[in-house]
């Protein structure tokens, strides 16, 4: 069932077009991740879906009814944001911060103080409760943030660049929070960022977002494994290097330059050995990696195939007919 819908969703400021036509499906209880370079408009699509901004045409829609923007401080009440910059009160404790959301909304002092003893528990910050943030390391101060954003049982979590703050470990440590809430809560998060590694490690689904519009979308592993656009390809950072041209140029013969992907049991397979002892072909590996996307193992390969025609013709052959993916570049 979709969480929210968005529908032809328009922005403009001074006639510049920051959304056009924008359309989004977002399924609760997933982690869905918006890329993108800058300038691409995603702040601004944050900025419509919390009512901070008001679009100029098309619709939001939350779980299937529409909402214009003087209904959307209601919707609030069900969505928490989590900010780059923590945005915590300097002067509160720890406590007071994550506290906040429900003196706003004159929740009773022991129901307020019983939510937040549960929070800390969950954010792992039992005893920081009485510090205050001058006193907290950034992964901390995020996780004061995430608390605070779910102090009113919100059942949609916007993340605006969550980790890009932070050191590779604790960003690491924030992402793995994220994913525990939402299995463990049935959370729907909506991750802004350009770390592609942080989709790659705890989101379902990913859409790519550029001059105001969602360009490619699907899960991770397909816009990893068969990326459509250019700009796909170079956000993942698949066969991202310069190649010189003067190694192009070395052998003689039909020469192609492919991009091979595996996932699961493929990545470990011998497919160079086999190429190799099979045809009569050469190949020079230019570039390589093997990584997880959340539990799936996946690999990529650029190689420079050269031999006979006939040989090389035979060579992309078997890569099909075993089911192998791969790109001819060049």
């Amino acid at each position: 069932m979709s969480h929210i819908e968005i529908k032809n969703l328009c922005k403009f400021f001074e006639k510049k077009k920051v959304l056009q036509d924008l359309n989004l499906t977002l399924l609760k209880n997933t982690i869905y991740g918006i890329v993108g370079p800058s300038g691409a408009g995603k702040s601004t699509l944050l900025r419509c879906l919390t009512g901070l901004e008001t679009p100029c045409s098309g619709s939001i829609l939350f779980d299937k009814e529409r909402h214009s923007s003087f209904q959307l401080a209601a919707l609030r009440k069900n969505m928490g944001v989590v900010f780059q910059h923590f945005e915590l009160f300097s002067s509160r404790s720890v406590f007071d911060n994550i506290a906040y959301p429900l003196e706003i909304r004159q929740v009773p002092l022991h129901q307020r103080q019983e939510r937040v003893h549960e929070l800390l528990n969950l954010v792992k910050l039992k005893e920081k409760a009485h510090c205050f943030p001058c006193h907290l390391s950034g992964g901390e101060k995020q996780r004061v943030g995430i608390a605070r954003a779910l102090a009113h049982k919100p059942s949609l979590l916007l993340c605006d660049e969550p980790t890009s703050a932070l050191d590779f470990k604790t960003a690491n440590e924030i992402l793995a929070l994220l994913k525990e809430l939402n299995e463990t809560l049935g959370l729907t998060v909506l991750m802004i960022t350009h770390q592609i590694e942080a989709v790659k490690q705890i989101c379902h689904r990913v859409g790519v977002l550029a001059e105001g519009k969602i360009v490619e979308e699907g899960e991770v592993k397909e816009l990893f494994l068969r990326p459509k656009l250019k700009l796909t390809r170079q956000l993942f950072q698949l066969h991202s290097i310069e190649i010189p041209t003067e190694l192009l140029a070395l052998n003689n013969g039909c020469k192609k330059l492919v991009q091979l992907s595996f996932e699961g049991e493929q990545a470990k397979r011998a497919v160079i050995s086999d190429l190799i002892k099979t045809f009569d072909v050469e190949i020079n590996i230019l570039e390589g990696k093997i990584e997880k996307l959340q539990q799936m193992i996946v690999g990529s390969l650029l190689i420079e195939l050269s031999g006979a025609q006939a040989q090389v013709e035979k060579a992309l052959c078997y890569l099909r007919s075993h089911h192998l993916l791969y790109r001819e570049i060049l």
